[in-house]
This record gives structure tokens, sequence and C-alpha cells, in this order.
């Protein structure tokens, strides 16, 4: 008598039909901008899409022999617009910088970040990732690196 003995593998579900949690970007401070393979400056963007919340870090990649201040910084964002499948979130965090006199003076900064990447509409943008900051009186602008997008193919 001849048995047959059938196992059937079965994997968890697939990441296809889960939610994305994070997700990382390269912005650097001019558009159209190519990253540098030896020594690559640039302002991480981590958005997490669970805790709705934005983290920007200054880092290096590459061969680097130069330090960098991290200046990390951490925003609650809310998404206020998806126009023309572009995801527009805003945000802000309190920050406190200790006086002479022994007070804290408190400010708010705030930040709104562009998600053109899944954009319709075939008008131009200046990058997939584009992100403005305003700390005080500065107000920056940062841009994901330049590569081919669909809504910049006429």
């Amino acid at each position: 008598m001849v048995s047959f003995l059938f196992i059937i593998l079965s994997a968890p579900f697939s990441n296809a039909t889960s939610v994305q949690r994070f997700a990382d970007f390269k912005l650097y401070s001019k558009q159209g901008h190519f990253p540098d393979i030896y020594c690559d400056r640039y302002t991480n963007l981590t958005l997490d899409y669970t805790e709705n919340a934005a983290s920007l870090e200054n880092k290096l990649g590459g061969l680097c022999e130069i330090k960098i201040n991290p200046d990390q910084r951490q925003y609650k964002i809310t998404k206020v617009t998806n126009s023309c499948g572009s995801s527009i979130y805003n945000g802000h965090r309190m920050v406190g910088k200790r006086l002479s006199s022994g007070g804290i003076a408190r400010a708010v900064e705030f930040i709104t970040i562009s998600d053109h990447r899944t954009r319709t509409c075939r008008d131009m943008v200046p990058a997939n990732i584009v992100v403005q900051e305003i700390r005080g009186k500065n107000k920056t602008t940062l841009y994901s690196p330049a590569q081919y997008s669909p809504a910049n193919n006429h």
C-alpha cells in the first residue's frame, strides 16, 4: 500500500495587506539635487503614520571626514488634504530655550510635508517629497533627490 503525506506550509499574511508604518526619506536644501556617493550630507525625514509623527535629523553618508550637528527634532503631524493624490501634512512642536534670567522662553515650530509620490495631476511639482520647516524667523525648504516622477512626465 502506498501512502502520501501532504505537508502544507503557510506563511503569515503578506505585507501587501498590512499598513505601512514608517517611511524614510533623504532630503536636500536644493531642488534637483543628486546625492554624493563619497560624502552625502542630508536631512533624514522619518514619517510614522501610526503615531502621526515626523522626525528630522541631519546625517552624513559615505566616507565623510566631517562632523555635523544631528539637530534631531520631532513634530506631531496631521493629514490636512489629499489633492490630486498628493498628501499634505501639517505639524508643530513646542520648544523651550533657557534664558539667562533662569526662565524658559517657549516657542512653536511648524512643519508642512507634501508627499507627491502618488500624485495623479500632470502639473509640475518640485520633488516627490517637499518639507517646509519654520523655526523662529528661519524658514527652510527641503526636497527629496532628483528622480523620474510620473507627474513630471509630459
